[in-house]
């Protein structure tokens, strides 16, 4: 996916809530928008929007001298979000489709995204979640696939919603045969391996990273080891839009995508309404026509 001119007020957005969220003066917020609009000139528009933010993000952590700006909220929403998955266990578990019911859990917590807003109510999600289908759907067809694959790359998304994740890898797709992947160091309110140990997934499943700090997945600046899980999977499941905006374009099969599309270039991408859930391969996701057009207004 390519980043298109409706995108760049995302990230000056991102520059004022990382500013509010430290106590920044006026003057340095000003300096983090500068910085902002200085590198939104410069960049190429071709790459997908979460590497611009790979870049833009330590640029606005060094203006506001803090190195991991979300770190105290990420670690709220993993304590808020592990509390919720025990209550919620006992009835997925009693389900007649458990994994089903999983997925959909795990799918309601994407709205956990402070990269788009700070608004959001995770127990009604979730509970409207349970409570139908996904927009687009095929866990169905997952479930088939899920029985001949050994080696399950899970790509996490966001902290908070890691807890859900642990509940779909524990009691759905079963931890010995699930890799996690987790960012390389602090990016927004992206999974660490900080937020993999506070929720227990670290005693679970081996946890890799690619060794860069992305929103997203670029496997040609990834570590051997991480591009190596990635080849040898025979499932992978992609949590999150960040995910699917830098992977969309390999047309993998074997990628499982889980996440709520959250912007209106995703939509059109995608050509599925803004707000839709989604939890199928790219297949069924991409049924518009490929986002070759390059940047719009």
């Amino acid at each position: 996916m390519h980043t298109h001119l409706e995108c760049l007020p995302c990230f000056l957005k991102q520059a004022t809530m990382i500013a509010h969220r430290t106590g920044a003066s006026k003057a340095t917020e000003e300096r983090m928008v500068r910085t902002t609009l200085q590198l939104l000139s410069e960049v190429d528009y071709q790459i997908p929007p979460p590497r611009i933010a790979q870049q833009l993000y330590p640029l606005l952590c060094g203006v506001v001298g803090v190195s991991d700006p979300y770190g105290d909220i990420k670690r709220e929403y993993d304590e808020l979000a592990m509390a919720l998955a025990d209550e919620l266990v006992p009835q997925v578990l009693s389900s007649p489709r458990p994994l089903r019911a999983l997925i959909k859990i795990a799918l309601a917590g994407n709205v956990i995204d402070f990269g788009v807003g700070d608004t959001f109510d995770l127990e009604a999600t979730i509970e409207h979640m349970l409570g139908t289908e996904p927009d687009v759907d095929e866990i169905d067809r997952f479930e088939q696939r899920l029985a001949d694959a050994h080696r399950v790359l899970y790509l996490a998304d966001n902290a908070g919603e890691l807890a859900f994740d642990r509940l779909v890898i524990e009691h759905g797709i079963g931890a010995s045969r699930v890799t996690l992947a987790v960012r390389g160091g602090p990016i927004i309110n992206d999974v660490t391996r900080e937020n993999a140990i506070r929720v227990g997934l670290s005693e679970l499943v081996p946890v890799i990273d690619p060794g860069i700090a992305v929103p997203g997945i670029a496997l040609e600046q990834s570590n051997e080891a991480f591009v190596r899980a990635f080849e040898q999977a025979d499932l992978i499941v992609s949590k999150g839009q960040g995910n699917f905006e830098t992977l969309e374009g390999l047309r993998d099969p074997r990628v499982f995508y889980v996440f709520m599309i959250k912007c209106q270039t995703v939509a059109r991408l995608t050509g599925h309404p803004l707000k839709s859930s989604v939890a199928a391969f790219a297949a069924s996701i991409l049924d518009a026509p490929a986002d070759t057009a390059g940047p719009t207004d």
